[in-house]
């Protein structure tokens, strides 16, 4: 009987009772998980962060901005009653200032925009100038911005008085247009003097 039987049999009589692990088991064994990272608090990526030379001009151009429009504006007793209770309350201010120009977000991503470009030229005005302390470097960027902006006023007033020039030449006749291009073949034909 002994040799009639299955040696499938035998094996299957040899093993213990209990259920073989699956595959999964054997698989995360041999081939364990990487482990997760830590996780970083938010105060220490803060810290590990490279701060940009421009990061503190930037926070002081928000500073005294901040200061001069507090200085600038003043409240009534019913502007900030109503601030009060819209703050309070949850209230978003409605009507004509809901516009993203007037909303704070919008009046802060220009001032921003604009702090940054002024923070990167006092930085340049810095390096070139070593030793000057920031509030003369404060002044001079001031003094470039006021050269620039007063140049950029004479190019355009330039330019719109060429674009009126011309819309009067062209509303003029052709006329005019002829006499200017005949002109420039009679010039173009003579050749130049010679030395």
């Amino acid at each position: 009987n002994r040799n009639n039987r299955n040696p499938r049999d035998d094996r299957n009589s040899r093993r213990p009772k209990f259920a073989k692990y699956p595959i999964e088991y054997e698989i995360l064994t041999l081939t364990p998980p990487i482990p997760d990272m830590p996780r970083i608090s938010k105060k220490m990526q803060r810290k590990e962060q490279a701060a940009l030379p421009t990061d503190k001009l930037v926070k002081n151009y928000m500073r005294r901005y901040d200061a001069r429009m507090k200085a600038a504006t003043t409240l009534t007793d019913a502007e900030r009653e109503e601030y009060y209770y819209r703050k309070t309350l949850g209230v978003s201010q409605t009507g004509e200032g809901s516009s993203n120009a007037s909303s704070a977000m919008g009046r802060k991503s220009a001032v921003l925009s604009h702090a940054y470009d002024f923070a990167l030229k006092q930085f340049g005005v810095m390096q070139k100038n070593k030793g000057i302390s920031e509030q003369e470097s404060i002044s001079l960027v001031e003094e470039l911005l006021a050269n620039e902006e007063k140049v950029e006023r004479l190019v355009s007033r330039e330019k719109t008085t060429t674009l009126i020039k011309e819309k009067k030449a062209a509303k003029e006749g052709p006329a005019s247009n002829d006499t200017a291009s005949d002109e420039a073949s009679t010039a173009s034909t003579i050749p130049p003097p010679s030395s």
